[in-house]
C-alpha cells in the first residue's frame, strides 16, 4: 500500500506518477492499493496521473485499486468517466497506521 497527501498539480503530478509506476515495476504484488484519504486537490493533471499509473500497473499484470477517495474527489471522477476506468473502491475503509 502506498499513500498519497495533499494536492496534486501541475508542479507535481508527473513525479507522483514516476515513483507510482517506478513501484509497479518493482513489486511482486498482483494488487497495489493507493490511500487517498490525506489527498486534498484532486484536479485534472491528478486524474490524468491517475489514468497513467492505472494503465501502467495493467500493462505489467499489478491491479491499481484507489481507496478513500473523498466524496468530491468521486464526484469528480464520476463526472468525468475515469471512475469507470479506475478500479475505485467502493468504500472508504479505516485503514490502521
Amino acid at each position: 500500500m502506498v499513500s498519497l497527501a495533499g494536492e496534486i498539480d501541475l508542479a507535481n503530478a508527473d513525479a507522483h506518477a514516476d515513483l507510482l509506476r517506478a513501484l509497479l515495476d518493482l513489486t511482486e504484488a498482483s494488487t497495489v492499493i493507493v490511500d487517498c484519504d490525506d489527498l486534498t486537490l484532486l484536479g485534472s493533471d491528478a486524474m490524468s496521473m491517475m489514468r497513467r499509473v492505472h494503465r501502467h500497473g495493467a500493462a505489467r499484470g499489478v491491479d491499481v485499486v484507489w481507496v478513500r477517495l473523498a466524496a468530491r474527489h468521486r464526484h469528480t471522477l464520476q463526472l468525468t468517466g475515469l471512475d469507470r476506468e479506475l478500479h475505485l473502491d467502493a468504500r472508504r475503509p479505516v485503514l490502521r497506521r
